[in-house]
């Protein structure tokens, strides 16, 4: 989800198809719904619990509430900061 913010679909689907049992019909079939969704990037506590599941470190600092931040780690562009901006103030307006 974070990476189609900063890589092309050629290479993402290239890195997909990397992984067992993912050919690049299911990798494109992926960028597809992520791109008609706007998935935005996971929050910290989501990876978190992906990163349990594996045998490799994708937060190398769980214990640090600081780490593992994508938003404070990454530069997304402009308008994701936007959407995140318009969901604050939607929800502002709620209460």
């Amino acid at each position: 989800m974070v990476a189609r913010h900063f890589l092309d679909d050629g290479e993402l689907v290239r890195l997909l198809t990397t992984q067992p049992d993912f050919d690049e019909t299911a990798a494109r079939a992926m960028i597809l719904q992520m791109k008609e969704r706007d998935y935005s990037p996971p929050k910290r506590d989501t990876i978190l619990e992906w990163q349990a599941h594996q045998d490799f470190p994708i937060c190398p600092t769980p214990d640090d509430p600081r780490a593992c931040n994508v938003y404070r780690e990454l530069r997304f562009p402009d308008e994701i900061y936007g959407r995140i901006g318009e969901f604050w103030e939607e929800r502002a307006g709620e209460g």
